[in-house]
C-alpha cells in the first residue's frame, strides 16, 4: 500500500501498487484505488485506466503547470530544499498531497509534474511504466532513469517537452540555494531549527514547517497552513 496514512483516515488517495522489474528496470506497473474502483496498467508502451487508453496532457510552460508533491516535509534537506523551491515556487496551481493517485492523474492528463524524493523501489517502481506508457517522462532529478539502485529522487512530467525547463529549475546552483542552505545550517545550530514558509496562492493556503526539530529535540518537527509568516514563525518558534 503507497499512502499509508491516507489509507489509515479513507482518504482516497491510497494505492496498491504492483510492479514488475526486468534487467534492473520496472517494465510493469499497477496502481489499484479500491475506493474510487480506478485502476492504472502501464507496460512503458501503453497506460490504460479500468480498460481504456489514457495520454498525458500537453503543458509547455512551467506557468500553466499543474505541480503536486506529497508534502514537503519530505524536503528534509535544506540543500534538497534549496533546489526544489525553484520548482513550487513558480507556478500558481502548486497543490500538496496525493501520494500515487498523483502518477494517475498525470497518465489522465489532470496533472503536470509531480516531484518527491526519499522514495524506495517499492514506491516507484509501478509508476514508472504507467508515467511512460501515457506518454510522459520520469527520472530521478538528474533525469537518469529510475532503477533499484536510484537515491530516490522522483519526478514525473507530463510532457516531455516541459521536462528540459524543469532539468534546469532542479540543477540551479545560484546563490539563493547556498544562502538558504548556510542560513538553515546556521539557524539549527543556534535555534534549534530552520523555518520555511511557503506563501498562499489561488490553489492552496499558506504552510509553514520546522528542519532540525526531530534531530535536536528528538520531538516531531511541526506544519502549520493558513497562517501568515509572522504568526506562524511565532507557533513553530514556541513550540
Amino acid at each position: 500500500i503507497d499512502g499509508t496514512k491516507s489509507f489509515m483516515i479513507g482518504r482516497p488517495t491510497f494505492g496498491t501498487l504492483i510492479a514488475l522489474w526486468e534487467d534492473n528496470k520496472p517494465v510493469l506497473g499497477i496502481i489499484d484505488q479500491p475506493i474510487l474502483k480506478e485502476r492504472w496498467v502501464g507496460d512503458g508502451a501503453q497506460t490504460t485506466m479500468n480498460g481504456n487508453i489514457v495520454k498525458t496532457r500537453p503543458c509547455k510552460d512551467i506557468h500553466e503547470a499543474r505541480i503536486g508533491a506529497t508534502t514537503p516535509m519530505m524536503f528534509d534537506k535544506s540543500e534538497d530544499y534549496g533546489r526544489a523551491y525553484h520548482l513550487f515556487e513558480t507556478p500558481p496551481r502548486m497543490v500538496w498531497g496525493g501520494d500515487c493517485y498523483m502518477y494517475g492523474l498525470i497518465a489522465c492528463g489532470f496533472m503536470d509534474v509531480a516531484f518527491e524524493q526519499n522514495l524506495s523501489p517499492y514506491d516507484f517502481a509501478a509508476l514508472v511504466p504507467i508515467i511512460k506508457g501515457a506518454g510522459g517522462h520520469i527520472s530521478d532529478w538528474r533525469g537518469d532513469e529510475l532503477t533499484l539502485n536510484s537515491a530516490g529522487k522522483v519526478i514525473a512530467v507530463g510532457d516531455p517537452d516541459l521536462w528540459p525547463e524543469i532539468e534546469r529549475m532542479l540543477r540551479k546552483t545560484d546563490n539563493y540555494m547556498y544562502e538558504h542552505a548556510d542560513k538553515a545550517h546556521k539557524d539549527i545550530e543556534k535555534n534549534g531549527c530552520h523555518i520555511i514558509y511557503i506563501p498562499a496562492n489561488d490553489a492552496q493556503p499558506s504552510v509553514a514547517y520546522s528542519i532540525g526539530i526531530a534531530k535536536t529535540t528528538k520531538h516531531h518537527d511541526i506544519v502549520v497552513t493558513g497562517l501568515d509568516k509572522d504568526t506562524a514563525h511565532f507557533l513553530i518558534n514556541e513550540y
